[in-house]
């Protein structure tokens, strides 16, 4: 499938600016497997945001809120960690062609980092098709 609407991204305000997860500093986007999802590195909210493709498409939204986030332990919590569940300035993102994996540059840690089933993860899980 195709992204063909995206070229409206550019006139949309993405996730709530007043919440920790507006898109403050936007790294990377990648989309899923299916071109259902965006998946949006974070810099300034240490998170990485996942966008419903189908949101973007919807002329009457204004602010369109992430359908999940990965690496904050609450929706408002922008404190950037070094445990296995936060990131610190992620930024490169890739997703297996599968889309099981998810491998983030998370560069504040110095780490490369693997989130499992990064649909199925974080905060409002969203289902996933990996066993």
């Amino acid at each position: 499938g195709g992204c063909s609407g995206l070229t409206e991204l550019h006139s949309r305000t993405i996730g709530d600016p007043t919440s920790m997860m507006s898109m403050s500093l936007p790294k990377r986007l990648v989309p899923s497997w299916d071109d259902q999802y965006l998946f949006v590195s974070n810099g300034h909210a240490n998170a990485i945001g996942i966008l419903a493709v189908s949101d973007l498409l919807t002329a009457s939204v204004d602010a369109l809120p992430y359908r999940n986030v990965l690496g904050a332990k609450s929706w408002t919590d922008r404190s950037a960690g070094s445990t296995t569940d936060k990131f610190s300035g992620p930024d490169g993102l890739a997703l297996t062609p599968d889309g099981c994996h998810l491998y983030v540059a998370d560069v504040g840690n110095h780490r490369g980092a693997i989130v499992k089933k990064p649909l199925a993860s974080g905060l409002a899980p969203i289902t996933s098709g990996c066993p």
